[in-house]
């Protein structure tokens, strides 16, 4: 089966966030779970370092504007940085 071309894999944005404690994947997920708006949203990559945890999630651009309220209402989570590409996320981040 030939592969979708870009214009039909939909658009979305990446989110750089940081978590005040240790947190697991799974843990991030069950928070995600219980926010209707981060439904669709992915975790990709994780990292725990000094007492906390840096993470980058992927979010439709449909969903974006309402993602990024959803994690800064955590009470443990709060964003960093976010763009379109993954590499400037990974970038920003691997400066902290």
């Amino acid at each position: 089966m030939p592969r979708q071309k870009k214009s039909a894999r939909g658009k979305h944005r990446w989110i750089g966030f940081e978590s005040s404690e240790l947190i697991s994947r799974e843990g991030i997920n069950d928070i995600f779970k219980e926010k209707s708006s981060l439904s669709e949203v992915k975790i990709v990559d994780l990292y725990s370092a000094k007492n906390k945890t840096i993470a980058i999630a992927k979010a439709p651009l449909s969903t974006y504007k309402e993602a990024l309220d959803a994690i800064n209402k955590c009470e443990s989570l709060s964003t960093i940085t976010s763009s379109g590409k993954i590499r400037l996320v990974r970038q920003r981040l691997s400066s902290i």
